[in-house]
């Protein structure tokens, strides 16, 4: 599993003394890609379990079941807050719940990164504006940032978050500079969003009590929130067929579900494994079979069986909650290939509906087991 981006070169001593027996400071080295992650985000006003909102009372609930996951989870514990009461409240319950030791619970203070302005700032810091007239946005906020803005990265790892920032006007109400205020626990999301602001906002600029235009500030937040696909709570196949030529370059793709599984406007692009890596060694025309198999209680419809013998396949079970969202996950089995491995974050990008999470949760498993199987062999045309 490729380890969230979090600055961590401070100990949780700096700002927040926590209990040493329960809390490690520094990222562990060698983490298995086997081993799921479960990543708890205290911010300003927010509480997040792997990017999804919970209050105290389920934070509680979720972090007991922690000890039970066979391999257990380990937990990161990120927050740019400075209030250590609260700190402490949150990591109490988590060290209590979970049982933490220094080896499978480590919390990271995120310093909140300033963005520098490309364009030259005034040279005199700019005054807060008297009573008179404050900025006031020139053209639409919702058009500062839109969806095709989500950083690639950032999507790949489903990393979700609210970026608190301050935008510095001068006087013709041009921003000359902005500063993260609130970091949403992810550098680049924050950085996305300063350099966003500074090329797209546009204000009326601000004006003292005589109505001559001054410098001024605005601040706010934005929110980083990936739509997940909503599936059914049913079972279903789908499967991928790539064909690659003997340099890596992707040929064609095929793709066909069975049962009702959710569409998806990426069927045939190269999926996160990227096939030029994986094959552009072999010289060798190859078709790639990527099955992936979503199991909730109810069973699979028949698919065609694989042409080949397995060259990767890892089997991992998410839990539902109430609401349709995935509250944690762990592996169930895993046979590695280190040319097919794709990478793996503790989150199928589905949800459902809270309907169908509540049937889940009368099935004992409370969940779905997905699957991902890769088979290979020549491509003959």
């Amino acid at each position: 599993m490729v380890p969230m981006m979090l600055a961590v070169g401070l100990a949780h001593t700096a700002p927040c003394a926590l209990p040493a027996a329960s809390w490690g400071t520094k990222e562990p080295s060698g983490v298995p890609g086997s081993l799921a992650i479960n990543y708890v985000g205290l911010e300003p006003g927010e509480l997040l379990w792997n990017w999804r909102r919970i209050d105290e009372r389920e934070l509680a609930r979720t972090a007991r079941a922690v000890p039970g996951a066979a391999p257990r989870p380990l937990i990161y514990f990120y927050s740019p807050v400075t209030d250590c009461a609260t700190v402490r409240r949150i990591a109490a319950i988590i060290a209590t719940e979970a049982r933490c030791t220094p080896k499978t619970c480590f919390a990271f203070f995120t310093p909140v990164p300033r963005i520098v302005a490309t364009s030259a700032p005034s040279p005199q810091p700019a005054p807060r504006p008297s009573p008179g007239k404050r900025p006031t946005p020139r053209n639409a906020p919702q058009a500062w940032v839109v969806n095709d803005d989500y950083p690639a990265e950032a999507m790949r790892h489903y990393w979700m978050g609210t970026t608190g920032f301050r935008l510095d006007i001068d006087a013709d109400g041009q921003v000359y500079d902005c500063a993260v205020t609130s970091s949403s626990g992810y550098p680049v999301l924050d950085e996305m969003t300063c350099a966003l602001l500074k090329e797209r906002a546009q204000f009326n600029p601000a004006e003292d009590a005589s109505g001559t235009r001054i410098g001024s500030s605005w601040s706010s937040r934005f929110r980083w929130e990936l739509p997940a696909d909503r599936s059914p709570f049913a079972s279903w196949v789908r499967i991928v067929r790539y064909e690659i030529d003997g340099s890596g370059k992707l040929l064609g793709c095929k793709a066909i579900a069975y049962g009702p599984a959710p569409e998806r406007e990426d069927e045939c692009t190269e999926p996160k494994w990227t096939a030029t890596e994986a094959f552009q060694w072999s010289g060798t025309p190859l078709w790639i079979e990527v099955r992936e198999t979503h199991r909730a209680g109810t069973p699979l419809p028949a698919a065609p069986q694989a042409q080949s013998e397995v060259r990767f396949q890892r089997v991992v079970h998410y839990n539902v909650g109430v609401d349709g969202r995935v509250t944690g996950c762990r592996v169930i089995s895993q046979t590695p290939d280190g040319q097919f491995e794709p990478s793996y974050d503790c989150h199928p990008g589905l949800d459902y509906s809270p309907a169908d999470a509540a049937n889940a949760r009368k099935n004992p498993k409370q969940g779905i087991d997905q699957s991902f199987t890769f088979t290979s062999g020549p491509l003959t045309r």
